[in-house]
């Protein structure tokens, strides 16, 4: 007879099951296992452990496939399947990697270069019921090959820097992965090493060297799968010491373009491209410019026709020039000077004749006889410029008492110097007669009879008005 048993209101019936054939009990366990639970905070790692952005890539072939893996069942021993695809190929289901028993993770298959994945993720009880499939919401790309270096762009000055800080751009190129940033580094070593880590995510950077002299700025390239580009790196020549012009030297007194150059120096501090302009007196237009282009440091030198650009010749008065420097690195120096005096007076005398005129541009102004030189002592030929002028000038012998040169003080009232020889225009009050022959009568050199030791003698109210008229500078035409 069997017994029932009741507890707590549950009627149970024992169960008596066979010893022979399959075990039921086994079966019947099997059957009551649950379902894992959907996985939760899915995630994309290297193998390492280290984490993979959502939608990210990799240099590693193959990547940890992660996520939260539960079940229903206290105990359960679960296991995670992937299904790892190529991104845009359907997913089928069908789990094509597996993890240990008891990992939530799972390595996936190797990664072709250049390729993108997508994936899902279930859990799999150990000997029993598989979960349900959860995508991951992202991607994985597989990228090896390290991006190109960097290509600077070449510096404005070629390399030559003159300010406390400059800023170097660059152009990158970007592999399948994409650019992730850029490491940068300045120091004197032609081989440095920009560090392993991102300092800015812009094609550019603003360095600041601690002193003058020749620096390296060295870049690369991090790419998205944690590649690192060659290093590419410029040369920089810092040189911060400012550029001057200095030890001007020019003629201050008028300049004739009929007759000569005018010649212009200044001195310049360092290397620099020069361009010399002249300008008007009161004004900032351009009337000539005088490229001189690279010149070395130290002094320049250079000379100006009085000519514009345009090939004439400007019109006489007051003018100025303006030098403009600038070194190789940009640093640049400015510097005006003024009382250029162009003319296109002249005085002309004639040794045959003895006679003078006084031009300005083709009108006389005045023209007087005159007298020069004697035999002995004849007034140089050539083409000279007014060196002083000097009121109440008393000549005084060069030569001792005795000799036949000699002659006592004589007191003028105009002189104007036109040889360092000791040669002048000048008023003669010990004279009367002038013109043909009055330098070839024997005699005294000096004597109202007589040639002069050289000058040019003007009568007293000639020679006041050729004073008053002549600017330094002036030629002086001493001709047959």
């Amino acid at each position: 007879m069997r017994r029932r048993t009741f507890l707590r209101g549950v009627l149970v019936v024992p169960v008596v099951l066979a010893a022979c054939g399959p075990n039921p009990v086994a079966k019947l366990a099997a059957i009551s296992h649950k379902a894992p639970l959907a996985p939760s905070d899915l995630s994309q790692l290297t193998p390492s452990g280290q984490a993979l952005a959502a939608a990210g890539w990799t240099n590693q072939s193959s990547a940890r496939l992660q996520g939260r893996l539960s079940s229903p069942e206290s105990g359960a021993t679960l296991q995670a399947e992937a299904e790892f695809r190529p991104l845009g190929e359907p997913f089928t289901g069908t789990p094509n990697a597996s993890g240990k028993p008891g990992d939530p993770f799972v390595l996936s298959p190797a990664m072709a270069a250049g390729q993108r994945y997508h994936w899902q993720l279930r859990a799999k009880d150990v000997g029993g019921p598989t979960g349900p499939w959860v995508p991951f919401d992202g991607s994985l790309g597989f990228d090896p090959a390290p991006p190109p270096s960097p290509s600077i762009i070449a510096p404005s000055n070629g390399g030559f820097v003159s300010q406390k800080q400059v800023k170097i751009s660059w152009d990158a190129v970007a592999g399948k992965s994409g650019i992730a940033g850029y490491a940068y580094a300045l120091d004197q070593q032609q081989d440095g090493l920009p560090p392993e880590r991102v300092l800015t995510t812009d094609p550019s950077a603003t360095i600041s060297p601690a002193r003058d002299g020749d620096w390296y700025f060295h870049v690369r390239t991090l790419d998205n799968a944690g590649n690192w580009s060659p290093v590419a790196s410029q040369l920089l020549h810092v040189d911060t010491v400012p550029l001057k012009i200095t030890d001007p030297f020019y003629r201050t007194f008028a300049y004739n373009p009929d007759f000569d150059l005018l010649h212009i120096s200044f001195s310049i501090s360092k290397p620099a491209a020069v361009v010399v302009t002249i300008l008007p007196d009161k004004a900032s237009s351009v009337l000539r410019t005088l490229d001189l282009g690279q010149q070395p440091q130290g002094k320049v030198d250079l000379q100006w026709d009085g000519k514009q650009d345009n090939g004439t010749v400007v019109p006489p008065g007051n003018y100025r020039f303006r030098v403009v420097a600038k070194d190789r690195g940009g640093s640049s120096a400015d510097a005006v000077y003024d009382q250029l005096l162009v003319t296109r007076k002249r005085i002309v005398v004639s040794l045959a004749q003895q006679k003078m005129w006084a031009y300005d541009g083709d009108s006389v102004f005045l023209q007087s006889l005159v007298t020069t030189g004697g035999p002995l002592l004849p007034t140089p030929e050539g083409t000279f410029q007014v060196l002083t002028k000097q009121k109440d000038f008393t000549f005084k012998s060069p030569w001792p008492k005795g000799s036949p040169f000699w002659y006592p003080d004589s007191p003028t009232h105009f002189a104007m110097m036109f040889d360092d020889g000791g040669y002048f225009l000048h008023d003669a009050p010990w004279r009367h007669k002038f013109g043909p022959g009055s330098n070839l009568v024997a005699g005294q050199p000096g004597e109202e009879t007589s040639g002069t030791h050289g000058c040019v003698n003007v009568p007293l109210d000639v020679q006041t008005k050729l004073f008053g008229w002549t600017d330094l500078g002036t030629p002086v035409v001493i001709q047959q």
